[in-house]
C-alpha cells in the first residue's frame, strides 16, 4: 500500500518525464513518503524513466486514457439489483445538488466495486434505460437544440465518469486529488473502494467555463481539436452541462474530503455549507523563484511605477493616471507600467490613453500583458494595486517575492500582505502603504514617500522578501502538505 496517491488530470503540460512539473517537485520534496500517481488523460503520455528524472519515491504510475469508444467490461455478480440501480441513477441526475450524496455512494458501489457491481460500463452504453435517461435529460434541459447535438454533449461530458468507475486506482492511505472533475470522481471512487482518506486540492479559483467562447472551443469526444460547427444554443447547453458536472463533483469531493486545500487566503467558495468551509487549509501557491535577465534591470535614473489592475471601469486605472500628473511636477522623467489583469475593455483603455494625453503628461505609459508581467515587475520601484483585484493575487505574491514596496487599498487581501496575516507575521513589519480608493493626491503622496525615503524603501523590500519566504514560498507549501499527510500515514 502506498502512503499517498496523487490523482491528476494530465492535459499535456508536462516535463520530459511525462508528468507535470508541479507533481514531480511535490514528490521529490518529500522523499520519505511513498507516492503513486494516477493520471487521467485523453491522450497517452509515456512516463520516461530513461532520462533518470523519476523520483525514487514514486513507486507506481498508472495512466487512464479516457475514450468512451472502448467498452470496458467487468464482473457483475449482483445483476439482480439492476432495476434498483437505474432508479438510483435517475435520482442522482434529478435531485438538487445537496441531496445527491444520498445516492452517489450507492451508485459508485453498483458500478465500481467488483463484489457489489450491478452493471458494467459496456452494458450501460448498450442499455435502453441509459438512452431513456439521456432522452429524459434532453427533454428537461435541451429540447430547443437538435437531439444529435445533445447526444454528443452527453457522450462527451457524462460517459468518461462512468468509464472511470472501472479504473485500476492504486491502493493508498491517502488520495490527493487536483481537480473538481475527473480527478475528483476517481478520488471518490478510491475513497469508497478502500475507505481511505481524501484531500481535495482546489487548483483553480474558478473551475467553471462561463468565459469559454464558442470561437475558441475546439475539442471532440476523444480530445482532438477540430473546427467547431455548433450553434450558440448548443454551445450554451454544453457549458451548462459541463458546469453542472463540475459543481456536482466539486461539492461531493468537498463533502467527502478530510481537508480542502486552497491557494488563496480569501477563497470564494462555491458552496455556503459551513461544514465544508471548516475543512479549508491554506497552502501557498508554490511559486517558482523568478528568473530575470540582466537586460530587465533597467537604469534607475528615472523611477518606474507599476500599476496592477483590470483595464475596465472596475479597475480604477484612471485614478493612478491622474496621480501621474501630480508626480510629474516633482519627478519629470518617470515610467508608468500598467500590468493588465482580467479582460481588457477596449473603450476604457482608449479613455485611459486619452486621459493621459489630455493632461499633457509626457511620461512613458505602457500597457503590459500577462506574458511580460514578471519582467515588468522586476524593474518597478513600487507597485500600486488598484481597487478590486481579486484575480491579481499571484501578481501580489510575485511583487512580494521580488521585494517590491506595495501600495494597496483598504481591502483584506492587501492588509494580509502588507501588514501580515497573523501575529507572528505582523511582527515582521509592513512592506507597503495603504491608500483610499479614488484619490490621486493620496496615490501621488504615497509614491513620493517610498521613492524619497531610501531607508524606508530598503526596509519594506527586506520585509516583503522575508514574508514571502516564511509564508508563501514553495518550501513552505511542501511543509504544509507533509504535515497534512502525516496525520494519516
Amino acid at each position: 500500500m502506498h502512503d499517498v496517491c496523487l490523482i491528476i488530470e494530465n492535459h499535456g503540460n508536462v516535463e520530459q518525464t511525462g508528468l507535470p512539473s508541479a507533481v514531480i517537485h511535490l514528490i521529490r520534496s518529500l522523499p520519505d513518503i511513498r507516492f503513486a500517481v494516477f493520471s487521467i488523460t485523453r491522450k497517452h503520455f509515456a512516463l520516461n524513466s530513461l532520462l533518470g528524472e523519476i523520483p525514487a519515491n514514486l513507486h507506481e504510475y498508472i495512466q487512464f486514457t479516457i475514450n468512451e469508444e472502448s467498452l470496458l467490461k467487468g464482473k457483475t455478480p449482483q445483476r439482480k439489483a439492476e432495476k434498483e440501480f437505474w432508479l438510483k441513477l435517475n435520482e442522482l441526475y434529478n435531485t438538487p445538488l445537496e441531496e445527491k450524496i444520498r445516492f452517489f455512494e450507492s451508485v459508485i458501489q453498483d458500478l465500481a466495486v467488483d463484489t457489489h457491481r450491478v452493471i458494467n460500463y459496456s452494458d450501460i452504453i448498450r442499455s435502453r434505460k441509459f438512452w431513456d435517461l439521456n432522452t429524459s435529460q434532453y427533454k428537461k434541459y435541451a429540447s430547443h437544440i437538435p437531439f444529435i447535438d445533445y447526444t454528443w454533449i452527453f457522450r462527451t461530458t457524462q460517459l468518461p465518469f462512468f468509464q472511470l468507475m472501472h479504473a485500476n486506482i492504486p491502493h493508498a492511505k491517502i488520495y490527493h486529488i487536483f481537480s473538481p472533475r475527473y480527478a475528483a470522481c476517481a478520488g471518490l471512487i478510491a475513497k469508497m473502494r478502500f475507505r481511505s482518506h481524501l484531500i481535495f486540492d482546489i487548483q483553480e479559483n474558478t473551475p467553471l467555463v462561463e468565459n469559454l467562447k464558442l470561437e475558441t472551443f475546439s475539442i471532440d469526444s476523444t480530445g482532438n481539436k477540430h473546427e467547431s460547427s455548433f450553434t450558440p444554443s448548443t454551445f450554451d447547453i454544453y457549458k451548462k452541462t459541463y458546469n453542472a458536472n463540475t459543481k456536482m463533483f466539486h461539492f461531493l469531493a468537498s463533502f467527502y474530503s478530510d481537508f480542502i486545500i486552497v491557494h488563496n487566503r480569501n477563497p470564494q467558495p462555491l458552496f455556503d455549507d459551513e461544514g465544508i468551509k471548516h475543512k479549508y487549509v491554506f497552502v501557498p501557491p508554490g511559486m517558482e523563484a523568478p528568473r530575470t535577465a540582466d537586460s530587465v534591470l533597467q537604469s534607475k535614473q528615472r523611477p518606474c511605477i507599476g500599476i496592477v489592475g483590470e483595464i475596465n471601469p472596475h479597475g480604477d486605472i484612471k485614478t493612478s493616471i491622474k496621480a501621474g500628473k501630480l508626480l510629474q511636477n516633482d519627478v519629470r522623467d518617470i515610467w508608468f507600467k500598467i500590468l493588465s489583469i482580467g479582460n481588457t475593455n477596449a473603450f476604457y483603455m482608449k479613455e485611459c490613453i486619452d486621459l493621459k494625453n489630455s493632461l499633457g503628461l509626457n511620461f512613458s505609459m505602457e500597457i503590459v500583458h500577462e506574458q511580460h508581467h514578471l519582467k515588468t515587475l522586476s524593474c518597478c520601484d513600487v507597485v500600486i494595486f488598484s481597487q478590486g483585484n481579486g484575480s491579481g493575487e499571484n501578481l501580489l505574491l510575485t511583487a512580494l517575492q521580488l521585494g517590491k514596496p506595495i501600495i494597496g487599498t483598504n481591502e483584506p487581501v492587501y492588509h494580509r500582505i502588507i501588514q501580515g496575516h497573523s501575529e507572528e507575521d505582523r511582527n515582521l513589519g509592513e512592506c507597503g502603504l495603504f491608500i483610499n480608493t479614488g484619490s490621486p493626491h493620496e496615490i501621488a503622496q504615497t509614491v513620493q514617500i517610498i521613492l524619497n525615503d531610501k531607508k524606508l524603501n530598503k526596509e519594506m523590500s527586506r520585509i516583503a522578501q522575508r514574508r514571502f519566504e516564511l509564508y508563501y514560498s514553495k518550501s513552505t507549501g511542501y511543509k504544509t502538505y507533509e504535515s497534512l499527510y502525516r496525520n494519516y500515514i
